[in-house]
């Protein structure tokens, strides 16, 4: 059985449809104001484009994980096109998540970035980690997979943890504003996602829908 949708009325799915949009808009703005702020060129256009595609890869991770834990109070507003959306939107941010290291390392060289260590080892293994929840989600279709792959996908939680204490100690641009509103708020999205699926899970099996 699956959870039984509550039908917003249509006045409250427009507004709430117009808020969560522009509240969309203005977060995925806010790593291009402040790389711009920065001086993003400043360091050479390779390594700007790195930083760029690292603080783009947060901000997307972020709002793939409040999308993800909050799933099920989006699709009365949004319908079966948020987790499309989703899927796309995580496509972009593991794109970027790749680039990422890849822009280092033909600045500093692939020796350099593979010797790193301290806190870049946060970064690297959650790119590993993200690489397997990627695939656990791609694959999510294979018979061996169904029962698990949400498990594993779960990973993201994690990874969003680390990811958050990599860039915030390594990072060029993480404290400056606005980007450093995103680092307050990317703590609360996580905390809410994950206490709200635990309870929708708790919900749900005592209910029997899952």
């Amino acid at each position: 059985m699956t959870k039984p949708q509550t039908r917003l009325p249509d006045g409250q799915v427009s507004s709430h449809k117009l808020i969560l949009l522009i509240a969309y808009l203005l977060i995925l703005s806010v790593p291009g104001v402040t790389w711009v702020k920065n001086s993003g060129w400043s360091g050479g256009v390779v390594y700007g484009l790195a930083r760029l595609a690292g603080l783009y890869a947060f901000t997307l991770m972020t709002l793939q994980v409040g999308i993800g834990g909050l799933a099920d109070k989006l699709r009365p507003i949004f319908g079966a096109r948020i987790i499309r959306w989703h899927i796309w939107q995580g496509t972009v941010a593991f794109s970027l998540a790749m680039l990422h290291p890849v822009l280092m390392a033909v600045v500093f060289g692939v020796g350099e970035v593979l010797r790193m260590g301290g806190d870049a080892v946060w970064g690297k293994i959650a790119l590993n980690l993200l690489i397997i929840s990627v695939l656990a989600g791609a694959m999510r279709a294979q018979p061996w997979l169904v029962r698990y792959w949400r498990w594993v996908h779960r990973l993201n939680y994690v990874i969003l943890a680390m990811v958050w204490w990599h860039s915030w100690r390594l990072g060029t641009d993480t404290h400056t504003w606005p980007m450093a509103g995103i680092y307050l708020l990317a703590p609360v999205v996580l905390v809410w996602a994950l206490t709200n699926k635990l309870l929708e899970s708790r919900i749900l099996s005592k209910y029997g829908y899952r």
